[in-house]
C-alpha cells in the first residue's frame, strides 16, 4: 500500500499505564486512491513509556460489519474500531505492549475518527492559488515545457489537451485524497484549468 501523507495536526492526551496518544499526524491512501467514508488508515503521535513513537492504525468500521452499518444509516461510531494494517503500525511497540497500546488506541479512537473527519473537510475547503494547483496537478518545479515533454502531450491538440488536463485534476484530487467522500474539486478549479490549458497550448515543440 503506498503511503501519500496528506494532513498534520498536533496536541496529545494522555492514556493509562505509561501510554500518551497524540493526535493524527496523517491519513494514508491507497494506490487507487478510492476514498472510503467508513474507514482510514492514519499514523499518529504517541509516547509509550516516555519514549516518543508513531503508530499506525486502521480506524472506522471493520469489513465484516460495513453491509449492516450501512443497512442500519447509523454512522460509523456505534461500529468504531481500530485494527492494524500491518507489522510496520507497531514497529515501534515491544510484542509484550502491543494488546496494551491497541487498549489506548481503542479508548482515543473516537477522538482520532473526528480528527480524521476534521482533517478532510480542511483539506476540501482549503483556498487554493493557482500555484498550487499547478504543484498538485501538474508537479511541483515542473514548467508547462517539463509536462509537454513528459507526458508527450501536443500542444497543437488543445481539445486534446483539454480532456487530458481533466483527467489529471480528477486523479490527483482523489488519488491525493485532497477531498472527502464523493467531494467534487474546488470551483476555483475552473478558472486555473484554462490557465494551464493556455500555458500547455503555448508551448512551442522543437523538431
Amino acid at each position: 500500500m503506498a503511503r501519500k501523507p496528506l494532513f498534520f495536526v498536533g496536541n496529545q492526551v494522555r492514556a493509562e499505564r505509561g501510554i500518551t496518544i497524540g493526535s493524527l499526524v496523517r491519513e494514508w491512501t491507497p494506490d487507487e486512491g478510492e476514498i472510503d467514508d467508513l474507514s482510514a488508515y492514519i499514523q499518529v503521535e504517541a509516547t509509550l513509556d516516555g519514549r516518543p513513537i508513531r503508530l499506525g492504525t486502521v480506524i472506522g468500521v471493520p469489513e465484516s460489519q460495513q453491509g449492516e452499518c450501512r443497512a442500519a444509516g447509523s454512522g460509523v461510531r456505534p461500529y468504531l474500531s481500530v485494527w492494524w494494517a500491518d507489522a510496520s503500525d507497531w514497529q515501534d511497540v515491544p510484542r509484550a505492549r502491543l494488546e496494551e497500546v491497541k487498549d489506548a488506541l481503542r479508548s482515543a479512537a473516537p477522538r482520532l475518527w473526528t480528527e480524521t473527519l476534521n482533517a478532510r473537510e480542511g483539506a476540501a475547503s482549503e483556498v487554493w492559488t493557482f500555484e498550487g494547483y499547478w504543484n498538485v496537478v501538474l508537479g511541483d518545479c515542473r514548467s508547462a515545457k517539463d509536462v509537454v515533454r513528459e507526458f508527450a502531450l501536443d500542444p497543437s491538440d488543445r481539445c486534446g489537451l483539454d480532456e487530458w488536463l481533466g483527467f489529471a485534476e480528477a486523479e490527483s484530487w482523489v488519488i491525493g485524497r485532497l477531498g472527502g467522500p464523493g467531494s467534487r474539486v474546488p470551483g476555483t478549479w475552473g478558472d486555473f484549468h484554462e490557465r494551464a490549458l493556455d500555458a500547455l497550448c503555448a508551448v512551442e515543440v522543437q523538431s
